[in-house]
């Protein structure tokens, strides 16, 4: 009987060590999830798909900082690859592959993907009015927080970022609606009927094909970001620039849920924490600063390149113009059920609060 007893104790004992010793560690797209909430010791081999131009300014100065920043605040436990320039997933196709499980995390954008964030669109509309990129960014990143809409259910938001007013870049001078008439524009979704009722033809085309299109003719204009004159070089190609204060663009980095969560808190905290280091320090002020820096590098790069501004009174005629197409989603989104009509409201108020904040 000691005999049997012996025996039993010794494979309880063998199956208890052999229980603490199973762990596997994370570090595959998709990842596992449990969290245990503890410092487990893991390391974590993250795939980062950015569509953004290797070595360029979004790049370096967001994307490689918030990589940094998380390899240093985990003490060398979170690595991070980034497959640059749509090496992995192209810009409109980043934020479904990180739903996939294609890549663990990245940057895209929401106008790419038409009628899959209704309530971010409001956001993009033509003439919301934000003066600079903080404000755009510090409203946007508050409404969503207080919204909670499903449009981002199934991933885990490391940070909202928002243009604020865009440039309109075209081959030939603008200064009047009526020199928009016929022009091939590329544009956003959100921003494609205020080309058609500011005269222009709305075009469709992901930002790697750009360049050439202007460079052949085969699009007569451009408008988004200003950053694009130097990061996608279309200086170059272009000589004609002017501020479009009715744009706007927003931009979501995003976690695949499901990695995120099989991560330890320790960890989540580490995710969370550089994000919003990295959004207070650089991204809320980015765009806004990087327009100021291409508009330089414009006229270095292309003897012919010329900036100005619109007329007041002739940016009120392009205000009144697109005004309607804003109305006309709200209706939209009202007759859906989704109160489009608070969410307007709620919108100016951001823009009031937001543009007062940020003025200096």
């Amino acid at each position: 009987m000691k005999k049997v007893l012996v025996i039993t104790l010794a494979l309880v004992m063998l199956l208890a060590v052999t229980a603490c010793g199973s762990g596997t560690a994370s570090g595959s797209t998709g990842g596992g999830t449990g969290n245990s909430g503890a410092d487990s010791g893991e390391t974590y081999d993250l795939v980062f798909a950015s569509y953004q131009a290797e070595g360029g300014a979004f790049n370096n100065l967001l994307e490689k900082e918030y990589a940094r920043l998380v390899n240093e605040m985990s003490d060398g436990r979170i690595n991070m690859t980034i497959y640059s320039g749509g090496s992995l997933l192209a810009m409109g196709e980043v934020y479904s592959g990180v739903v996939a499980g294609s890549a663990d995390l990245g940057i895209d954008c929401a106008n790419q993907y038409k009628g899959r964030f209704p309530v971010t669109a409001m956001f993009e509309y033509p003439g919301t009015g934000f003066i600079n990129s903080e404000s755009a960014s510090r409203a946007y990143d508050e409404a969503m927080k207080t919204l909670q809409p499903a449009e981002y259910d199934d991933v885990h938001v490391l940070w909202f970022q928002c243009v604020g007013p865009g440039i309109l870049l075209t081959t030939k001078e603008v200064k009047t609606m009526s020199d928009l008439k016929g022009l091939q524009i590329r544009t956003s979704n959100t921003f494609a009927d205020g080309v058609t009722a500011l005269g222009g033809t709305p075009v469709s085309m992901g930002m790697g094909d750009v360049y050439e299109a202007l460079r052949l003719g085969t699009i007569q204009g451009f408008t988004a970001a200003g950053e694009a004159l130097q990061g996608f070089n279309l200086a170059e190609v272009a000589d004609y620039c002017v501020m479009n204060p009715l744009f706007n663009g927003t931009f979501q980095f995003v976690m695949n849920k499901e990695k995120y969560e099989s991560m330890p808190e320790d960890l989540q905290k580490v995710m969370d924490d550089a994000a919003a280091q990295v959004w207070n320090d650089a991204v809320v002020y980015y765009f806004s600063e990087q327009t100021e820096q291409a508009l330089a590098y414009g006229k270095e790069s292309n003897p012919n390149f010329q900036f100005s501004a619109i007329a007041d009174d002739e940016m009120e005629k392009w205000q009144q113009a697109v005004v309607g197409t804003m109305d006309a989603y709200v209706a939209e989104l009202d007759a859906q059920g989704m109160d489009g009509t608070g969410i307007q409201k709620y919108l100016f108020e951001l823009v009031e609060k937001y543009n007062k904040q940020c003025a200096s």
